[in-house]
């Protein structure tokens, strides 16, 4: 009963508090709509025309199907996504890739016609270079021209790639072809989320982000009455201080869920966001999401020395998670897409996101249990740090 009063009336104070409603509840559905708006024109809400690559070709194939992929390479309709450009050797390919000449580089062996007959395996090696989009853009058209091959002729062809991180990309993209004609069709990144329009995006990233400000609410409360000396007070009552700390903390907890809440229905009926893709998975990410932010203020109030300090910290660490998985700025290098990895905020990012637009399930869930056991290892952390947060003593 007593936590359950301490924790009301601590949900009570903070709404209150005209600038806790102003940071945590108006800021982040202002800040959705301006990211959204401003960087409309990096997302597509429609399939958008990729980029043209320009593809060095080593076509050493001696057989007839030489000229077949000479002519599907020179048809106007694959010229929109590529710009062949041909090569006497690879190592004029590589030169070719290293100064920026061409985008990607395509080995065709000289037997590829012969076991393609025979319907053994043949080898075609895969050069990608620096740009994402336009790797993709070669890849559609490659496999392309495979898929009608092994059509045809029912052969598996095996691409071997020069990199295991583009054979991930190549094999998330699926390369589909578009009803068998001369068109071809681009595959959407990360298994749909390049989908999301930027308010949809924005409201994912930016939701997780001030979810996890919420628990630095509860750290400096605690904090700040603590250097008030009211704390010390509330401990003279006949109540255990673990209630007491229980109770300010299931307060901000409850606080971000309502603030979830506000956030999710705001951003629905004004922005046109829909949620609706797997509700319980979003749910559960809130939750998630929750459990680590206020995990992460016990742990911080029980070693920082003053509310400003846990303020700093607290400000830096969320930032700068958001700003390296992406949450700010999108469709990063994969090297940083590699170091966002490292953040929570991009498990909780990508679950959310997955959830959210009904892209692929699976994944959804791998990045959910990550956050699940980056929840629990920061919540056992806050168990041993529990006794500190409720000492009244240096």
């Amino acid at each position: 009963m007593h936590i359950w009063t301490i924790m009301m009336n601590e949900l009570r104070k903070m709404m209150r508090m005209k600038t806790v409603m102003i940071l945590m509840i108006v800021s982040p559905l202002l800040i959705i709509f301006i990211l959204g708006l401003a960087l409309s024109g990096e997302f597509a809400t429609e399939e958008r025309q990729p980029p043209q690559a320009a593809v060095a070709v080593l076509n050493m194939d001696t057989g007839p199907m030489k000229d077949g992929l000479d002519r599907y390479l020179d048809a106007p309709e694959t010229r929109q996504y590529v710009r062949v450009m041909e090569v006497g050797s690879v190592s004029e390919l590589e030169e070719a890739l290293r100064e920026g000449e061409a985008d990607y580089g395509l080995v065709v062996p000289a037997d590829f016609s012969d076991k393609l007959f025979r319907a053994e395996t043949s080898v075609w090696t895969l050069y990608p270079g620096r740009s994402h989009d336009r790797n993709i853009s070669a890849e559609m058209v490659i496999n392309l021209f495979l898929e009608k091959t092994q059509q045809s002729f029912a052969n598996h062809t095996v691409l071997d790639r020069q990199s295991a991180a583009q054979a991930d990309l190549m094999a998330a993209e699926g390369a589909k072809a578009a009803g068998g004609g001369s068109r071809v069709e681009i595959g959407k990144l990360h298994d749909k989320l390049q989908n999301a329009s930027a308010l949809e995006y924005y409201s994912a990233t930016m939701l997780i982000m001030f979810l996890l400000f919420s628990g630095m609410s509860a750290a400096i409360s605690l904090l700040d009455e603590k250097e008030k000396k009211t704390l010390e007070r509330m401990f003279a009552l006949p109540i255990a201080p673990w209630k007491v700390v229980l109770g300010k903390l299931l307060g901000a907890g409850l606080f971000a869920v309502l603030q979830a809440a506000i956030i999710i229905l705001f951003s629905a009926f004004a922005y046109g966001v829909d949620w609706s893709g797997n509700l319980p998975g979003v749910a559960a990410v809130i939750v998630l999401t929750i459990v680590a932010s206020i995990s992460l203020a016990v742990i911080l109030a029980a070693y920082a020395k003053t509310s400003k300090a846990v303020e700093s910290i607290y400000s830096l660490l969320i930032v700068l998670m958001t700003f390296l998985s992406g949450g700010m700025i999108v469709f990063f290098s994969e090297d940083m897409e590699k170091i966002g990895q490292f953040t929570l905020n991009h498990w909780a990012n990508g679950s959310m996101l997955r959830f959210m637009l009904g892209g692929e399930q699976a994944v959804a869930y791998q990045y959910m249990s990550v956050l699940a056991w980056i929840s629990a290892a920061l919540f056992v952390l806050a168990l041993f740090s529990f006794r500190k947060v409720g000492s009244i003593h240096e």
